[in-house]
């Protein structure tokens, strides 16, 4: 079985940006292709529209990270990677967190 963590955010209201739903749907469907055949346990962290990227303090970010430091998933999807930090060193210290062994992003 996979454990995965989908981290959705919409940061502002705007007709041309992909609503948490979608973001949510893209993911999911991304993890049934790429782990076609194997069970998956998905752990949904959507709490965090209308927070901006700029830093990292928002509570389902906060709460994927103790996840993720706890091994309680396998894997993190995103829609795209500026729903995670749009700060360069934020990324990475979350991306060292999390390619730490078993888990990939």
């Amino acid at each position: 079985m996979a454990r995965i963590g989908i981290y959705p955010r919409k940061s502002v209201y705007r007709d041309n940006s992909e609503s948490v739903a979608v973001q949510v749907k893209m993911c999911r469907d991304y993890a049934e292709v790429v782990y076609h055949g194997t069970e998956l346990e998905f752990h949904l962290y959507d709490k965090d529209e209308g927070f901006s990227g700029r830093n990292t303090n928002r509570p389902s970010f906060q709460a994927l990270m103790a996840d993720v430091r706890a091994g309680l998933l396998d894997v993190v999807i995103v829609y795209k990677l500026d729903r995670i930090s749009r700060n360069v060193q934020e990324f990475s210290d979350m991306f060292s967190v999390c390619t730490t062994p078993p888990l990939r992003v």
